[in-house]
């Protein structure tokens, strides 16, 4: 399953500086891994993978 998340991260420092989402531009800080999380459940939501 793909997540784009470029497009999130994107709009995040639109909001707030770069280095509070990825601490070197590249490996995320706790708030970049919540924006991941955020991203990834709207995907497998979407996806119907939690539904028993």
């Amino acid at each position: 399953m793909f997540v784009p998340l470029q497009g999130a991260f994107d709009a995040a420092t639109h909001r707030t500086d770069v280095a509070y989402w990825l601490w070197d531009g590249v490996h995320p800080t706790a708030a970049g891994h919540d924006l991941i999380t955020g991203e990834w459940l709207k995907i497998v939501e979407k996806s119907g993978l939690l539904n028993d």
